[in-house]
């Protein structure tokens, strides 16, 4: 496999069971195989359940294949869930420790960035307070400001992420537009054509399964708003 490789996706399927006895299933992909370079930003398109954030979690690790195979070509970073690793009887300052701690970060950085963490978030005591006594714009906040406090090499984004109130969404403006610049390869599923046709130069369209286009952005978008207008 070529170095300049960020993800190779192999004839990837994933059927999800369901039901008391888990015998129903619901196929969500089907041997779809996809390579992503360093360097590419890819949106990730599809009417609601298509099987966006599903292909996003299988591409974290988060869920594993039915058949076929993800290889990942360096550290994959996620904005999926702000609810995503992080302990509600712990505290922000401790989740963000605890995270910090597993992602790697030398441990006398590691309270510098938390410093950074808490007066981006800006949530002023609740940083101290278990997760479980915070507002769901404030868990938010701490997520978003986390996540977003390292470099990333694969950074998967899904829109549902959200980003809390408005007056916190202009002050995390300029700092998503500096992550999308910085991370080695960006897989950014959303159903906002303008942010994708502003930072992604591919498109992924997923329908009926399977990835029905693939291709330069403007084409994609077009394909996209074409079957679904």
């Amino acid at each position: 496999m070529s170095n300049s490789s960020a993800i190779d996706i192999t004839n990837l399927s994933f059927v999800r069971r369901y039901g008391l006895l888990r015998r129903e299933t619901r196929t969500i992909l089907e041997n779809v195989s996809l390579r992503i370079a360093r360097g590419e930003r890819v949106a990730l398109l599809g009417a609601n359940g298509t099987g966006k954030t599903t292909f996003l979690r299988l591409l974290a690790g988060v869920l594993q294949p039915t058949k076929g195979s993800i290889a990942r070509f360096g550290q994959v970073s996620t904005m999926l869930d702000p609810s995503y690793a992080m302990s509600d009887v712990l505290s922000p300052y401790e989740n963000c420790r605890t995270r910090l701690i597993l992602e790697g970060v030398r441990m006398s950085e590691i309270q510098l960035l938390i410093e950074q963490i808490e007066s981006f978030a800006d949530i002023g005591e609740y940083f101290r307070r278990p997760m479980n006594t915070l507002s769901s714009g404030m868990w938010a906040r701490v997520a978003f400001s986390l996540m977003t406090s390292v470099p990333h090499e694969i950074l998967l984004i899904d829109e549902g992420f959200g980003l809390a109130d408005q007056s916190f969404r202009t002050k995390a403006g300029s700092r998503l537009t500096n992550i999308y610049q910085q991370a080695d390869a960006l897989v950014l599923a959303s159903h906002d054509n303008v942010l994708l046709r502003s930072v992604c130069t591919r498109g992924v369209v997923l329908r009926s399964c399977a990835i029905e286009f693939d291709g330069d952005i403007e084409t994609a978008v077009a394909h996209y708003e074409s079957v679904n207008s």
